[in-house]
């Protein structure tokens, strides 16, 4: 089924998300 594919395609990106957003946080302090 395609429903896992897109699972893991969600959580990748967000987690891809968090790490960008963590690391533009720590650099701006």
């Amino acid at each position: 089924m395609w429903l896992p594919v897109l699972f893991r395609f969600l959580v990748d990106s967000l987690a891809t998300l968090g790490h960008r957003l963590a690391a533009s946080g720590i650099t701006s302090r």
